[in-house]
């Protein structure tokens, strides 16, 4: 829509999970491995599996069954989960929120499988850290992901809504 091209879109969605994949491995790793996990990951998105048309770019950058906006929650998911035990902030437990939102989406079975272990090691960060207060970790952790969650679950009632004819 913004460019006059649909395959606009798919490059917008790779471009958004390299960023979220190099923020994501910048919480796990050392900033040389995160930029270097970040190069290995793109080059696989763009240059790996059956090539388009005879070009040399891939499957993974070049359809709109790629995948990257699931890549892309998962990125927000792991590196808000990282962000959020470090320390307790809105801002990654947002984009732990929006992970979750975008993974359950675009692949609701796989996302789920995903989600799973997260809010085991969530649950047990809830229970047995030290470094914050119960109050304090409802009100800067559980409150943003679930204010994003809400709006992702009124968007897809929403959408049904208008798709379906209910919510």
């Amino acid at each position: 829509m913004l460019a006059g091209r649909p395959i606009v879109g798919v490059w917008i969605s790779a471009a958004l999970f390299a960023s979220a994949l190099c923020w994501m491995l910048q919480g796990w790793f050392p900033p040389r491995w995160a930029v270097l996990g970040t190069l290995v990951g793109v080059s696989c998105m763009v240059l790996s599996g059956r090539a388009n048309d005879g070009g040399i770019l891939a499957y993974w950058s070049q359809s709109y069954w790629g995948g990257a906006a699931s890549a892309l929650g998962g990125c927000l998911l792991l590196g808000g989960l990282r962000r959020v035990v470090d320390r307790a902030c809105w801002a990654a437990s947002a984009a732990l929120g929006a992970g979750v939102s975008i993974l359950a989406l675009t692949r609701p079975f796989e996302g789920l499988l995903v989600c799973i272990p997260v809010a085991l090691a969530l649950a047990g960060w809830f229970l047995w850290s030290r470094r914050a207060t119960l109050p304090a970790k409802l009100l800067r952790v559980a409150l943003p992901a679930a204010a994003v969650l809400a709006l992702a679950a009124g968007w897809l009632a929403l959408y049904n809504q208008r798709v379906a004819g209910a919510p």
